[in-house]
């Protein structure tokens, strides 16, 4: 995660965060989501 900033959250499910960010050498802008590791298992079955 170091190459990314990340800035606000953008969206939330009931296992994940989706936040705004970019790369740091890049102008574009990413969704990055961010899953809760104790419902691992339950996002990879998705």
């Amino acid at each position: 995660m170091n190459n990314y900033h990340i800035y606000e959250a953008i969206g939330q499910g009931k296992y994940s965060t989706v936040y705004k960010g970019r790369m740091k050498k890049s102008i574009e802008y990413f969704a990055l989501k961010s899953v809760d590791k104790s419902h691992k298992s339950k996002v990879l079955q998705e």
